[in-house]
């Protein structure tokens, strides 16, 4: 789900190519929780990457989660439909808020800076 590992982060509504819309939220470095909601009606191939039992709370049908191997799970969405994958006993809260930056100086309106990049826009 996210290609370098940040130890806090809130996303939403990400869209991907499948047609489906992804919010997920990491904590203390570990995904915490994903949700997902189906724009076309289609099975969701996902690897979340969430430490433990994968369990699921459908905002629907009750939403079929299986697991493919690999920690690859499928979840059968119908069109407008929400899962919610998460891990323990009870579903987190679902919070996406600003995360503080190390220090303003280190950053721009794009996030932070990279070592040799220009802070200045491109044109």
């Amino acid at each position: 789900m996210f290609s370098r590992r940040p130890q806090g982060l809130g996303c939403r509504r990400l869209p991907r190519p499948a047609r489906f819309l992804v919010s997920a939220g990491r904590k203390a470095g570990q995904t915490a929780w994903v949700r997902v909601k189906s724009l076309a009606g289609e099975p969701c191939r996902i690897k979340p990457g969430i430490v433990g039992d994968v369990k699921v709370v459908s905002f629907g049908k009750s939403a079929a989660l299986k697991l493919l191997g690999d920690g690859v799970y499928e979840l059968d969405l119908a069109k407008g439909e929400q899962a919610l994958l998460h891990a323990g006993d009870a579903a987190p809260a679902i919070i996406i808020a600003p995360m503080p930056a190390a220090a303003a100086a280190d950053c721009n309106a794009w996030g932070l800076k990279r070592a040799g990049a220009s802070a200045a826009p491109r044109k």
